[in-house]
């Protein structure tokens, strides 16, 4: 009997004015307005309220999987809830879209503040049913007049508090990017349609640890040093291997109930539900760097990094002049040029190495983040390219006077980019040609 009774306890609903579900994710979030009403809820689930014009698709269907931040109401604690869709249908009276959803695969600490939650909902709807109503305030009009009812003055609006701090928010407060920089970022890529961790990373303004971390903190997900805490290869080696190379993620740690599992992104309740169902426990997502992931995959299931991943730098000396520009892109007074040589070449960086010019120092190439306009010769495919490149690192060469300039390349000549892939291809194959010396 106490079992049954709990379980119909986790099935009562308690309706709500004041909770607030948003930050959703997972497969159809797209367009989803933020933040939803939530209508009631249980210990089981809730059921949401989204404003949706009549007659247009609700991107969300039964059976999909949604993440989201909800907040319950007489709580100011925000709970990261993973759950499953099971119902969607009109919601004539707010002429929306209500959707009932199943919690599922929550950890355990989440499912005991949650738990918590709506048992203080319910204690205090109670005590309000309780309670008599106050009587309104009354105020004299006048001597003929009667005591008549003056309306209360409504309480000042709260400002709404975000569910989920911003990628780019924990990537400053953690040192990993200077706030001028990520604003010049955001400002410049309007247009860019990837996520904000694969731009900072692809100008090599933060590495996949920096990401790493802030995707774990963004999502109260653990972070997986993968070093420091280093995976048990015993536990990856008694689990089925397709599931785990399919989304790139590892078992790390086995508890007997809960098995750790380090993945570089987010996960989705679906691949969730896969891996418990293939563990036969329930699975704790951690967010580990992408480079040591694949260090480990590479090591327990002998796969390769994942396509679009790999960086290739080919050695190659071909003869390059360059010179100084401000953070604008606008040329420095007086022009002066430098000529050095190439070291190696990537699709979107190289290194070379030459002098300074006067007046320009590796102090100064960092605080007034001063670019460069390369002009490579590169007889091999065309007689020359000039790329507009960002400075990464400033280092001493080996020769006197000379410095080592790592770039990333930001801007190719019309039909350029193409060309220096090409360049790079030709420059990678010439390391591997036969000579008759061997």
């Amino acid at each position: 009997m106490p079992e049954r009774g709990a379980e119909r306890r986790r099935h009562v609903r308690l309706t709500s004015r004041e909770s607030t579900a948003g930050r959703f994710s997972g497969q159809g979030v797209q367009g989803l307005p933020e933040p939803a009403t939530v209508v009631d809820v249980s210990e089981g689930g809730l059921r949401l309220a989204f404003p949706w014009p009549a007659g247009q698709a609700f991107p969300l269907k039964p059976g999909d999987g949604l993440g989201f931040q909800v907040r319950l109401e007489g709580t100011a604690q925000i709970l990261e809830v993973q759950s499953a869709v099971r119902r969607v249908a009109a919601d004539g009276g707010r002429g929306g879209v209500a959707v009932g959803v199943q919690f599922a695969g929550l950890a355990p600490e989440v499912e005991e503040a949650l738990k918590k939650a709506v048992l203080n909902l319910a204690f205090t709807k109670l005590r309000s049913a309780q309670e008599p109503a106050p009587a309104p305030p009354r105020a004299l009009r006048s001597k003929r007049a009667a005591f008549e009812p003056v309306e209360p003055e409504a309480p000042p609006a709260q400002p709404r508090k975000r569910f989920r701090q911003y990628l780019g928010e924990i990537l400053v407060k953690q040192g990993a990017v200077e706030a001028s920089r990520l604003q010049e970022i955001l400002a410049r890529g309007a247009g860019d349609k990837r996520p904000l961790g694969q731009q900072l990373a692809a100008q090599g303004l933060v590495d996949d640890i920096a990401i790493a971390r802030a995707l774990a903190e963004q999502a109260h997900l653990p972070y997986v040093d993968l070093i420091k805490d280093t995976p048990d290869l015993a536990v990856a080696y008694a689990m089925p291997r397709g599931p785990f190379v399919k989304h790139r993620c590892l078992p790390v740690r086995d508890d007997g109930r809960t098995l750790l599992v380090a993945m570089a992104g987010l996960p989705s309740i679906p691949l969730l539900q896969e891996l418990e169902g293939v563990a036969g426990r329930r699975v704790r997502a951690g967010i580990a760097p992408e480079s040591k992931l694949a260090e480990w995959l590479k090591r327990a299931y002998n796969v390769e990094g994942a396509p679009g991943q790999v960086r290739i730098r080919s050695a190659a000396s071909l003869e390059a002049e360059y010179r100084f520009l401000d953070s604008a892109g606008q040329v420095l007074r007086p022009d002066r040029r430098a000529a050095g040589t190439t070291r190696s070449l990537g699709v979107r960086e190289l290194s070379l190495v030459g002098p300074l010019p006067e007046t320009i120092t590796p102090q100064r190439i960092a605080a007034e983040g001063l670019k460069l306009e390369v002009q490579v010769e590169c007889a091999e495919v065309l007689d020359r390219i000039v790329l507009g490149c960002r400075p990464l690192s400033v280092g001493r060469a080996e020769r006197a006077g000379d410095y080592l300039l790592s770039c990333y390349i930001e801007q190719f000549p019309p039909g350029g980019q193409a060309v220096w892939e090409r360049l790079c291809t030709v420059a990678g194959t010439l390391r591997f040609r036969p000579t008759k010396d061997r």
